[in-house]
């Protein structure tokens, strides 16, 4: 497929760096991932994903949560629980249950252990990649506030019917 002359140069830039073994689901995945760049407005992506971490900061700070560094300038949002009683498992469990995918996180000088922790980390870029509408990211986003505050479980079908007819689950 490549000349000889590439063989090593290719290899000492994809291995380990890129790819540390030939696992063909990470390979399928970074060659979708790929094709899908090559048709994409990065400019227009960026702007997306911001825009819905912003969107997803002002509700949970509406909501009176903590967000550990008072923001986002990326894709990724961390909200503090040091001073609730739900730990980051506990909120993991609850949007679990209503379909929504979170991890928990520890945070700097966390008294809790790591299967525990008193954060939680949300990633926004599926919804930028799904475009999904204003509307139903905001909804995604007061479940989860609610779903913290109020330490119960709100709606166990709401995410799932957002994200039927986009085809990621049934």
């Amino acid at each position: 497929m490549c000349k000889k002359d590439f063989i090593s140069k290719i290899n000492r830039a994809t291995f380990p760096v890129v790819q540390g073994a030939p696992k063909f689901n990470e390979i399928l995945a970074k060659t979708v991932m790929l094709a899908e760049l090559t048709s994409l407005d990065i400019t227009e992506y960026v702007n997306s994903i911001l825009k819905i971490s912003n969107t997803f900061i002002n509700i949970f700070k509406m909501h009176g949560l903590k967000l550990y560094t008072n923001g986002s300038d990326s894709h990724l949002i961390m909200v503090d629980l040091r001073e609730s009683s739900l730990s980051g498992k506990d909120v993991e469990d609850l949007l679990l249950k209503q379909h929504i995918l979170v991890n928990r996180n520890q945070l700097p000088k966390d008294k809790r252990s790591a299967n525990v922790t008193s954060g939680i980390r949300i990633g926004v870029l599926t919804l930028a990649s799904l475009n999904m509408p204003e509307f139903e990211y905001q909804q995604i986003a007061n479940l989860i506030a609610s779903t913290i505050t109020q330490n119960r479980i709100i709606d166990c079908t709401l995410a799932k019917e957002i994200i039927k007819p986009y085809r990621i689950i049934d």
